[in-house]
């Protein structure tokens, strides 16, 4: 089980959910930066959305993105906190996953395949500059041990959708998300009961442990914001995984991480895992898995 952070870069140090406007207040996932996530024990997993935008008085063009909304955080600035966490520890890997491409990434009339590859390859440039010597190789695949990557010191391994249009070694498939797409607590918990133990894949997948407010939802703010959706279902993911899923998830990545006690449960899920008795902790999950 991996800790993970959902939407990674959509952060603002000293968020205050009552003085935000309605948009800000949607656009949030985490008031504590990358590092500072990586810090605490999201060590792992890192959801990233990027937009290609020119922004007036600013020289990056390449920034994080929540959907249609830029943040005021550059992707320059996550890959140095990323190189940062990496050079600042030994043992620590980090799957930094470019999820989406959002604004000026879409594949349309406007934007033609040569300008769009280009602007792709400004975001592989810019990661090779911050973590070229840490990145894991695509051919290596994903049978490589922690062990492995440690001792080659490739701790760092990239996601990215879009992967297949440039020849690069050290660029994986995005990670598969299991997406609820609700808001409704009891649906999310119906569809990981559905999904999370039942579907076996050599690759990562990241089980996405957040709700999803609907666009009419943001409109009207019907929840409050995403930080008051967390704190109601952040305590029910701690008790679910802790207490049924432990023994198959992959990847677990949740909003506003110190709402939540998944990096304890997966600590504890890991050892409990890979003990002397992991073979009949492993049988006693494929029988329920059954029925």
């Amino acid at each position: 089980m991996i800790p993970g952070s959902h939407n990674a870069g959509s952060y603002e140090i000293g968020y205050r959910r009552r003085s935000a406007n309605t948009l800000k207040k949607y656009a949030i996932c985490h008031e504590e930066s990358v590092y500072n996530q990586l810090v605490f024990g999201i060590r792992r997993y890192l959801d990233i959305r990027v937009s290609y935008e020119e922004v007036k008085d600013r020289n990056e063009t390449l920034w994080i993105a929540h959907g249609v909304l830029r943040m005021d955080i550059s992707l320059e600035s996550v890959l140095q906190q990323v190189k940062q966490f990496i050079e600042a520890t030994e043992k620590e890997i980090v799957i930094l996953d470019f999820h989406r491409f959002e604004k000026g990434f879409e594949e349309n009339n406007e934007t033609i395949l040569d300008e769009l590859i280009a602007r792709h390859q400004l975001v592989i440039d810019l990661t090779k500059k911050y973590l070229r010597k840490f990145l894991a190789h695509r051919s290596d695949g994903y049978d490589m041990t922690i062990g492995q990557l440690l001792q080659r010191n490739q701790r760092v391994i990239i996601g990215y959708d879009k992967y297949n249009l440039h020849g690069e070694q050290f660029l994986f498939p995005r990670i598969k998300h299991l997406w609820a797409d609700t808001d409704n607590i009891t649906r999310l918990e119906e569809y990981f009961n559905e999904t999370l133990c039942k579907i076996s894949s050599p690759e990562p997948q990241s089980a996405m442990a957040q709700l999803t407010p609907t666009p009419w939802g943001v409109l009207f703010d019907k929840y409050g914001s995403i930080r008051k959706m967390s704190k109601k279902v952040n305590p029910l993911i701690s008790e679910w995984f802790r207490e049924r899923w432990w023994g198959c998830a992959n990847i677990v990545s949740i909003d506003f991480i110190l709402s939540n006690s998944i990096i304890d449960t997966a600590i504890k899920s890991n050892r409990l895992r890979y003990s002397n008795d992991a073979k009949s902790v492993r049988k006693k999950l494929k029988q329920r898995s059954k029925s």
